[in-house]
């Protein structure tokens, strides 16, 4: 299969899909949760029953095929999340992603894998999917892809050769970071080409995807010292901060109530592990009550009750730390 038809810059590109099943590999968080918000971008999400299967454990075969012949009476379709993590290959795998191929179903289907090498997968995995599935390969080979990606994804304003140069030679390989930050602009929602840029180069704002680490770690004069920084720079960055705080108490709850699917809140796999040890740390209530004073942070940044949210926020942040 030519490499082109496993990029992910021409699959984001795709209003229809001639297959329900998307084969997804590669090593970036961000790309892989990309894709599946793309493929399901059409869809009630209200209306799909999710279904997660680990290929590795027993009985799979069994309950992938009790997932796709079986729709709840509430749903009206079923998504269904397959995931290897394994790092190599053997028959019985190569026989099961026959099994996946060869499925008739009309429920959506992801299989995703990161763990596997790309040769590999080009050779044995990939000519089992090609005529079944779309293939999405979720990674950044070369500063090419990138360059397409920021060319598919900046806005008009700073979409120029200059200022993509620039953001490759800055990020220095960091794609993650890099995708974090275009998932800012998206919050902010800015309009003018120096805030914009700003974002890019801001430390302080930067700096606070390290936040949760130092709240996890009980750290926090550091923790503060980020809000402070976010604050001195740009005090308009309250409304990114309250957002990532909102964000975390999601994530929080999500591993309190045993959803530990973290990716889809843009939570990638080397922040996880300070989500896992903080979530074992405080309460229901105090998750609780963070997210109540969130929404009065919110609503104090909006001009419909009194205070300043930053003082707000940095309570949360104290909160959380203790």
């Amino acid at each position: 299969m030519p490499e082109s038809n496993t990029d992910i810059n021409k699959f984001l590109e795709l209003n229809n899909f001639s297959n329900k099943k998307f084969f997804i590999f590669g090593e970036e968080p961000a790309l892989l949760v990309r894709v599946k918000n793309h493929a399901l971008a059409k869809e009630d999400l209200r209306m799909i029953e999710k279904v997660y299967l680990n290929m590795e454990q027993e009985g799979f075969e069994q309950n992938f095929h009790q997932a796709i012949l079986s729709n709840s009476l509430f749903n009206e379709k079923k998504a269904v999340f397959i995931n290897l993590d394994k790092n190599r290959l053997n028959k019985g795998l190569i026989q099961l992603f026959q099994t996946i191929s060869e499925a008739n179903t009309d429920n959506f289907i992801f299989i995703e894998v990161k763990s596997i090498p790309r040769k590999t997968i080009l050779k044995d995995v990939i000519p089992i999917f090609e005529s079944t599935a779309h293939i999405v390969e979720c990674s950044m080979n070369y500063d090419s892809n990138v360059r397409d990606f920021l060319k598919a994804n900046l806005p008009s304003i700073v979409n120029n050769d200059k200022n993509i140069s620039n953001l490759i030679n800055l990020y220095e390989g960091n794609f993650s970071l890099l995708a974090n930050d275009l998932e800012i602009l998206k919050v902010l929602n800015l309009k003018n080409e120096e805030e914009i840029l700003n974002i890019f180069n801001n430390n302080g704002i930067r700096k606070s995807s390290r936040l949760i680490e130092h709240i996890s770690k009980r750290e926090a004069n550091q923790a503060v010292d980020i809000l402070e920084s976010m604050k001195s720079n740009d005090r308009n960055s309250i409304a990114l901060l309250i957002w990532i705080l909102a964000r975390d108490c999601q994530a929080l709850r999500s591993l309190k109530e045993n959803n530990g699917n973290l990716r889809s809140l843009n939570i990638w796999d080397n922040q996880i592990k300070w989500y896992e040890a903080l979530s074992k740390r405080i309460s229901h209530q105090q998750i609780k009550q963070s997210i109540i004073m969130l929404d009065i942070a919110d609503k104090s940044l909006k001009g419909i009750i009194d205070g300043d949210p930053w003082i707000r926020a940095k309570d949360i942040v104290l909160e959380l730390s203790a």
